[in-house]
């Protein structure tokens, strides 16, 4: 077997434990219960765990100048630069609309169901990944220059 391989073979499900986010900079989880479960454990993530598509929701009218100049009010480094981004996107909550129903800020779960849902899962995770992406790339490398 190839390294990717091997690493592969090596992934297993675990609990979750507190030690697991003691240097942790941004959580994502796929629901609202999974994002309830990691601030009970690890209190100091509440402010740096969002479920993917709130964090999509949260940062949809975040320019990237906003964004850029949340991270750049911090020490510089990549850690302290996207904790000024979270600080910022966090403070979105309770400024942005809520979801119409509260389960829109989750991804259904597709477990041992049909690839119908693993389906509907994919097509609400990509885009709420592509968000993250955008946030965590843009506060660690800056903006992007074309041409």
């Amino acid at each position: 077997m190839g390294a990717v391989a091997d690493e592969l073979a090596q992934h297993r499900a675990r609990r979750l434990k507190a030690t697991d986010l003691e240097a942790v900079d941004l959580t994502v989880a796929m629901a609202r219960e999974h994002r309830r479960e990691v601030v009970e454990l690890a209190p100091a993530q509440m402010r740096r765990c969002f479920t993917a598509r709130e964090f999509a929701r949260l940062t949809e009218e975040m320019s990237d100048a906003e964004l850029l100049e949340a991270a750049s009010n911090t020490a510089g480094d990549p850690h302290s630069r996207l904790a000024g981004a979270l600080a910022a996107v966090n403070a979105r909550r309770g400024l942005v609309l809520p979801p119409m129903r509260p389960n829109d800020d989750d991804v259904v779960d597709p477990y041992r169901r049909s690839r119908g849902v693993y389906e509907q899962a994919a097509r609400q995770l990509e885009p709420a990944l592509i968000a993250v992406e955008r946030v965590v790339r843009l506060v660690a490398l800056g903006p992007t220059r074309e041409g």
